[in-house]
């Protein structure tokens, strides 16, 4: 897998409890109404020591981006190389819904996840672009390795398939108002593009 420069993993486990303070405080809040010393406060540790890892709450909730995404490449390509038996369909499904995490579901039950969503791709912009080129790259090589294995037929690239999906997923993403919404249509595109592709 080539290098994705903004994702980058925490540095140290003092980041890691920023992020996960970070966290707590943009979903309290909202990322517009969050402070650097909310985060702070939240992390257990001075606003002075704050800016010594993290330049403003702009450069935190991008590199928060980037962490997610480096995740869920991770969960992704987990779930897909788990059962190389387990039907196309239902290994999709399950490494779909591995994809999102617990992120997602901590996202969807605050208050202003769908603020936090739009902010995202104003504030790391670089970091989506890159997480989303990084995630269509292990779907193509998966579905590249099934169609090997005479398991699936695309219509189209592997790339193209991959992209496409996670178009998909992008729009379930931001219709949904519910994470009980989001698994269930996460899960309807997962049967669907699995029955599609399946031999």
């Amino acid at each position: 897998m080539p290098a994705h420069p903004n994702l980058t993993p925490p540095t140290d486990d003092k980041q890691m409890v920023i992020f996960l303070a970070a966290l707590d405080v943009f979903r309290l809040y909202g990322f517009r109404r969050s402070s650097m010393e909310d985060i702070a406060k939240a992390a257990g540790m001075s606003r002075a020591a704050l800016y010594l890892h993290f330049k403003n709450k702009q450069d935190l909730f991008r590199r928060l981006a980037s962490v997610f995404f480096l995740q869920a490449v991770r969960d992704l390509r987990a779930e897909l190389d788990k059962d190389p038996a387990r039907a196309v369909t239902d290994t999709l499904v399950a490494a779909l819904l591995a994809k999102g995490g617990v992120g997602m579901e901590a996202l969807f039950n605050s208050p202003h996840g769908h603020e936090l969503m739009e902010d995202k791709n104003s504030v790391a912009e670089q970091e989506i672009a890159e997480g989303m080129v990084a995630l269509a790259q292990v779907l193509a090589e998966w579905f590249e390795a099934q169609v090997g294995a005479g398991r699936i037929e695309l219509d189209g690239t592997a790339q193209e398939m991959a992209e496409t999906l996670l178009a998909a997923l992008d729009g379930v993403k931001s219709n949904a108002n519910t994470y009980q919404d989001y698994v269930a249509g996460i899960t309807r595109i997962g049967r669907v593009f699995g029955k599609a592709l399946a031999v």
